[in-house]
C-alpha cells in the first residue's frame, strides 16, 4: 500500500510538470533552453559538487563528538542521502541518512538526533534567507508574518532542550519511520543527544548553521548566474528570497523532493517580478535534469552501501 501511495505521488509531480510545460509551451521551453551555454553546465556541477563537499563537512563536523569519521565515508552518507531523498516525497528522505549512520556503530536514537539536528539548522538557514530578502521586498504586513515564523523556528529550537517536547518529538519520529521506512528501533540515546549538543557543543551548532547558510548562498549564487546567462538581471537578495521561499514549499511531503510543486512556486513566483515563464521553467527543468543526473551517480556508486544497509535494516527487522 504504501509503494503504491508513493508511486501516485510521483505521478502527481510529473503531472504537474507536464502540465506546467503545456500551459508554458514545449517549443518556448526548448528555444530557451538552447540559450544556455555550454559553461553554464560545467558550473552546474560544479555547485553541486561543491555544495556535498561542504554538506559532507558538516556531517563530519556533526559528528565529531561521537566518531572520528573519515571525510571521504562522511561524504559518502551524505551523497547517498541527497540521491535517496530526491526519490522520496519533500525531504523525507534525508531521514534515510539515519539508517547511513549505523555503520559508524551509533544507536538509533542518536543517527536520528543527529540527522534532525542538522535539518532544523538547514531549515533556519532557509527562513534566514526569507526573513532578510522580506524586508527588501515586501509589505510590513508579510515582514512581521515571515518574521514570526524565523522566531517561531527559535522558540521551537529551544523548547526541544526540554525533556517533555524530547519525549515528544522521540515518539512521533519512532511512529514516522516505521511508516515510512519500517523502522521499528525505539530510539534509544535521542533524548541524550539533543540535550548533549544544546548543553555542551553550542559552538559546534553554530559553525554548522553557517556552514549550512554558506550552501544556501552558493546554491543562490548559481540562480543568479543561470538567470545572467540567459541576459535576465535579478538582485541577488530576491533571487535568495523567492529561492527560500520555493525551498520551504518543496519541503511538504507531497512529490519525491517537491517534484512540480518547486517548479510551478518557481515559475509564479518570479512571474511576479517581471521574469516571464519560459526563463524560469528553463532554469529549473535545467536544475531538475542535474539533479537526477548527480543523484543517479551516486546511487551507481553507493550502490553497496545502499544494498548493504537494507539487508542490515531487514536483519534487524526480523
Amino acid at each position: 500500500m504504501m509503494i503504491v501511495r508513493r508511486l501516485l505521488l510521483g505521478l502527481m509531480g510529473i503531472g504537474i510538470l507536464i502540465y506546467l510545460l503545456y500551459r508554458v509551451g514545449l517549443a518556448n521551453i526548448l528555444a530557451t533552453t538552447r540559450e544556455f551555454s555550454t559553461l553554464i553546465w560545467f558550473i552546474t556541477f560544479l555547485v553541486y559538487f561543491t555544495n556535498s563537499s561542504l554538506g559532507s563537512f558538516n556531517l563530519k563536523l556533526l559528528l565529531s563528538p561521537y566518531r572520528n569519521v573519515r571525510y571521504a565515508d562522511a561524504f559518502r552518507v551524505y551523497t547517498t542521502t541527497w540521491a535517496v531523498s530526491s526519490l522520496l516525497p519533500g525531504k523525507v528522505g534525508e531521514l534515510s541518512m539515519a539508517l547511513f549512520l549505523r555503520k559508524f556503530h551509533l544507536r538509533a536514537g542518536e543517527c536520528v538526533a543527529i540527522v534532525l539536528i542538522d535539518k532544523i539548522l538547514s531549515v533556519l538557514g532557509i527562513l534566514l534567507f526569507a526573513v532578510v530578502g522580506s524586508f527588501f521586498f515586501y509589505p510590513e504586513d508579510y515582514r512581521i508574518t515571515i518574521l514570526a515564523v524565523f522566531l517561531g523556528a527559535l522558540l521551537f529550537i529551544a523548547l526541544i532542550a526540554t525533556p517533555y517536547v524530547q519525549s515528544l518529538i522521540q515518539s512521533l519520529l519512532s511512529w514516522f519511520l516505521k511508516k515510512i521506512f519500517s523502522y521499528n528501533n525505539n530510539l534509544n540515546g535521542f533524548s541524550q543527544t539533543i540535550s548533549f549538543y544544546i548543553k555542551k557543543e553550542k559552538a559546534l551548532l553554530v559553525s554548522n548553521f553557517f556552514v549550512g547558510v554558506l550552501i544556501l548562498a552558493v546554491s543562490y549564487f548559481w540562480i543568479k548566474l543561470l538567470f545572467l546567462d540567459l541576459n535576465v538581471f535579478i538582485p541577488y537578495i530576491l533571487i535568495a528570497f523567492i529561492s527560500s521561499t520555493v525551498r520551504i514549499l518543496s519541503l511538504i511531503p507531497i512529490t519525491p523532493s517537491g517534484l512540480g510543486i518547486r517548479e510551478a512556486s518557481a515559475v509564479y513566483l518570479f512571474s511576479l517580478v517581471g521574469v516571464s515563464a519560459p526563463i524560469t521553467l528553463s532554469i529549473y527543468l535545467l536544475v531538475l535534469f542535474a539533479q537526477y543526473v548527480y543523484s543517479l551517480f551516486f546511487l551507481v556508486i553507493s550502490r553497496n552501501l545502499i544494498m548493504q544497509t537494507i539487508r542490515t535494516h531487514i536483519k534487524n527487522k526480523n
